[in-house]
This record gives structure tokens, C-alpha cells and sequence, in this order.
């Protein structure tokens, strides 16, 4: 799967995306990057399976976004808005 290293004001994270399984087993293709104290996201660099490497940038906190290789390009998935009776 892919490497994601995220930098967070002067740390870096990195993940593996595992999205593979065995026999009637999936993972989950996400990956979840805690930010302690820190508001946003400064650079996210994904090294594809592929090997081609791609930088995305400046990501706020609390929010899930979807990268696709080859596209250069964020998009950002908002949580739904909980339902009131």
C-alpha cells in the first residue's frame, strides 16, 4: 500500500495504507493522523505503490479528505449533519 507521511508543525507522521486482506477480509484504506494540539496539517506526502511520490498541502484539522493518485488534487468529504427529531 501506500507510504502518507504528514507534517505537523515540526513532526513528521507516517502510515501505511493497508487496504489488502485475505479470504473474505478487508482493511480499512484509511489512515487517521492525530494532531494533539496542533490546528492543521502542513504537508502530506504520499509515496504510491507505484513509487511516484506526490506532496499535498495545508489541511485543517478535524476533517477527512480523499487522495487519488495522479490527480494533484483534495477532496475534502464533510461529515454528514446529525439528523435533529
Amino acid at each position: 500500500g501506500a507510504l502518507v507521511t504528514a507534517i505537523v508543525g515540526s513532526t513528521k507522521i507516517t502510515r501505511r495504507v493497508q487496504p489488502e486482506g485475505s479470504y473474505l477480509d478487508s482493511n480499512d484504506p484509511r489512515v487517521h493522523f492525530g494532531l494533539s494540539t496542533e490546528s492543521r496539517i502542513r504537508d502530506v506526502e504520499v509515496r504510491w505503490p507505484t513509487g511516484k511520490t506526490e506532496v499535498f498541502g495545508n489541511f485543517n484539522a478535524g476533517g477527512t479528505v480523499y487522495l487519488r493518485e495522479g490527480e494533484g488534487t483534495v477532496r475534502r468529504i464533510d461529515a454528514p449533519k446529525p439528523v435533529t427529531p
